[in-house]
Protein backbone atom coordinates (compact mmCIF):
# COMPACT_ATOMS: atom_id res chain seq x y z
CA UNK A 1 0.00 0.00 0.00
CA UNK A 2 1.12 3.57 -0.56
CA UNK A 3 -0.40 6.90 0.40
CA UNK A 4 -3.05 5.02 2.37
CA UNK A 5 -1.34 5.01 5.75
CA UNK A 6 -2.99 1.84 6.97
CA UNK A 7 -0.89 -0.08 9.50
CA UNK A 8 -2.71 -3.30 8.65
CA UNK A 9 -0.83 -3.46 5.33
CA UNK A 10 2.42 -3.50 7.29
CA UNK A 11 1.17 -5.99 9.88
CA UNK A 12 -0.08 -8.39 7.19
CA UNK A 13 3.28 -8.19 5.45
CA UNK A 14 5.02 -9.10 8.71
CA UNK A 15 2.62 -11.99 9.37
CA UNK A 16 3.30 -13.33 5.86
CA UNK A 17 7.09 -12.94 6.13
CA UNK A 18 7.17 -10.25 3.45
CA UNK A 19 10.04 -7.76 3.79
CA UNK A 20 8.58 -4.47 4.98
CA UNK A 21 10.09 -1.00 4.77
CA UNK A 22 8.39 1.81 6.69
CA UNK A 23 9.38 5.36 5.87
CA UNK A 24 9.56 7.79 8.76
CA UNK A 25 9.03 11.44 7.93
CA UNK A 26 8.40 14.48 10.09
CA UNK A 27 4.64 14.83 10.64
CA UNK A 28 4.52 18.42 9.34
CA UNK A 29 5.92 17.25 6.01
CA UNK A 30 3.55 14.28 5.91
CA UNK A 31 0.56 16.48 6.62
CA UNK A 32 1.63 18.90 3.91
CA UNK A 33 1.72 16.01 1.43
CA UNK A 34 -1.53 14.62 2.80
CA UNK A 35 -3.29 17.97 2.37
CA UNK A 36 -1.96 18.10 -1.17
CA UNK A 37 -3.57 14.76 -2.05
CA UNK A 38 -6.74 15.32 -0.02
CA UNK A 39 -7.39 19.03 0.54
CA UNK A 40 -10.71 18.31 2.25
CA UNK A 41 -8.95 16.58 5.17
CA UNK A 42 -8.49 18.81 8.22
CA UNK A 43 -5.04 19.38 9.68
CA UNK A 44 -6.24 17.84 12.96
CA UNK A 45 -7.32 14.65 11.15
CA UNK A 46 -4.01 14.53 9.32
CA UNK A 47 -1.98 14.64 12.52
CA UNK A 48 -4.33 12.18 14.20
CA UNK A 49 -3.98 9.72 11.29
CA UNK A 50 -0.20 10.07 11.43
CA UNK A 51 -0.18 9.38 15.17
CA UNK A 52 -2.50 6.36 14.85
CA UNK A 53 -0.46 4.85 12.03
CA UNK A 54 2.93 5.00 13.72
CA UNK A 55 1.66 4.31 17.23
CA UNK A 56 -0.07 1.12 16.01
CA UNK A 57 3.20 -0.15 14.52
CA UNK A 58 5.34 0.34 17.66
CA UNK A 59 5.02 -3.32 18.75
CA UNK A 60 6.33 -4.44 15.34
CA UNK A 61 9.42 -2.24 15.13
CA UNK A 62 11.82 -5.17 15.45
CA UNK A 63 10.22 -6.85 12.43
CA UNK A 64 10.23 -3.93 10.02
CA UNK A 65 13.00 -1.99 8.36
CA UNK A 66 12.86 1.76 8.91
CA UNK A 67 14.12 4.40 6.53
CA UNK A 68 13.91 8.15 6.80
CA UNK A 69 12.23 10.10 4.05
CA UNK A 70 15.52 11.90 3.47
CA UNK A 71 17.33 8.57 2.90
CA UNK A 72 14.70 7.41 0.44
CA UNK A 73 14.71 10.64 -1.53
CA UNK A 74 18.41 11.57 -1.33
CA UNK A 75 20.30 8.26 -1.40
CA UNK A 76 18.02 5.25 -1.83
CA UNK A 77 21.06 2.94 -1.72
CA UNK A 78 21.19 3.36 2.06
CA UNK A 79 17.75 1.90 2.86
CA UNK A 80 18.07 -0.74 0.12
CA UNK A 81 21.37 -1.94 1.64
CA UNK A 82 19.67 -2.05 5.05
CA UNK A 83 16.69 -3.94 3.60
CA UNK A 84 18.98 -6.43 1.83
CA UNK A 85 20.95 -7.02 5.03
CA UNK A 86 17.92 -7.37 7.33
CA UNK A 87 16.00 -9.77 5.08
CA UNK A 88 18.93 -11.46 3.27
CA UNK A 89 17.87 -10.04 -0.10
CA UNK A 90 19.73 -8.86 -3.17
CA UNK A 91 17.80 -5.87 -4.51
CA UNK A 92 19.61 -3.56 -6.93
CA UNK A 93 20.37 -0.02 -5.85
CA UNK A 94 18.78 3.11 -7.27
CA UNK A 95 21.26 5.82 -8.16
CA UNK A 96 19.80 9.15 -6.99
CA UNK A 97 21.43 11.12 -9.78
CA UNK A 98 19.80 14.25 -11.20
CA UNK A 99 19.12 12.38 -14.42
CA UNK A 100 17.48 9.40 -12.71
CA UNK A 101 15.46 11.63 -10.40
CA UNK A 102 14.22 13.63 -13.39
CA UNK A 103 13.14 10.38 -15.06
CA UNK A 104 11.10 9.54 -11.95
CA UNK A 105 9.50 13.01 -11.84
CA UNK A 106 8.71 12.80 -15.57
CA UNK A 107 7.02 9.44 -15.02
CA UNK A 108 5.02 10.84 -12.08
CA UNK A 109 3.89 13.78 -14.22
CA UNK A 110 3.02 11.54 -17.17
CA UNK A 111 0.94 9.22 -14.98
CA UNK A 112 -0.88 12.19 -13.43
CA UNK A 113 -1.69 13.69 -16.82
CA UNK A 114 -2.97 10.33 -18.04
CA UNK A 115 -5.02 9.66 -14.90
CA UNK A 116 -6.66 13.09 -14.95
CA UNK A 117 -6.96 13.09 -18.74
CA UNK A 118 -5.39 16.52 -19.08
CA UNK A 119 -2.30 18.15 -20.57
CA UNK A 120 -1.70 20.67 -17.77
CA UNK A 121 0.29 19.83 -14.62
CA UNK A 122 -1.55 20.91 -11.48
CA UNK A 123 1.23 22.04 -9.10
CA UNK A 124 -1.20 21.74 -6.18
CA UNK A 125 -1.74 18.03 -6.79
CA UNK A 126 1.44 16.59 -8.32
CA UNK A 127 3.24 13.99 -6.17
CA UNK A 128 6.67 15.55 -6.44
CA UNK A 129 8.36 18.57 -4.82
CA UNK A 130 6.60 21.88 -5.42
CA UNK A 131 7.83 25.11 -3.80
CA UNK A 132 4.55 26.90 -4.59
CA UNK A 133 2.44 24.27 -2.82
CA UNK A 134 4.80 24.00 0.14
CA UNK A 135 4.62 27.72 0.96
CA UNK A 136 0.81 27.74 0.82
CA UNK A 137 0.26 24.68 3.00
CA UNK A 138 2.92 25.55 5.60
CA UNK A 139 1.36 28.98 6.05
CA UNK A 140 -1.98 27.34 6.84
CA UNK A 141 -0.36 24.86 9.24
CA UNK A 142 0.72 27.59 11.66
CA UNK A 143 -2.63 27.23 13.45
CA UNK A 144 -1.54 23.76 14.61
CA UNK A 145 1.77 24.85 16.19
CA UNK A 146 0.69 24.31 19.80
CA UNK A 147 -1.98 21.65 19.33
CA UNK A 148 -2.12 18.52 21.46
CA UNK A 149 -2.48 16.14 18.50
CA UNK A 150 0.48 17.69 16.65
CA UNK A 151 2.58 17.21 19.81
CA UNK A 152 1.56 13.54 19.96
CA UNK A 153 2.49 13.09 16.30
CA UNK A 154 5.87 14.74 16.81
CA UNK A 155 6.54 12.60 19.89
CA UNK A 156 5.85 9.37 18.01
CA UNK A 157 8.13 10.63 15.21
CA UNK A 158 10.92 11.27 17.73
CA UNK A 159 10.39 7.78 19.17
CA UNK A 160 10.92 6.24 15.72
CA UNK A 161 13.98 8.36 14.97
CA UNK A 162 15.51 7.36 18.31
CA UNK A 163 14.72 3.70 17.59
CA UNK A 164 16.30 3.93 14.14
CA UNK A 165 19.45 5.60 15.49
CA UNK A 166 19.78 2.88 18.14
CA UNK A 167 19.25 0.16 15.53
CA UNK A 168 21.90 1.66 13.25
CA UNK A 169 24.37 1.96 16.13
CA UNK A 170 23.80 -1.63 17.28
CA UNK A 171 24.22 -2.91 13.71
CA UNK A 172 27.30 -0.78 12.98
CA UNK A 173 25.60 1.11 10.17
Amino acid sequence: GHHLHQPNHIIEGIKNNIPVMVIIRHPDDVIMSYKNRSPQITLWNGYYSYYLFYNRLKPYLGKIMLATFQEVTMDFKIPIKRLNKKYNLNYDYFNNSSSNNQKVFTKIESEMLQKLETTIINENMIARPSVKRKKYIYKNMESMDNSYIRSKAINVYKYYIKYLKTYLKLNNE
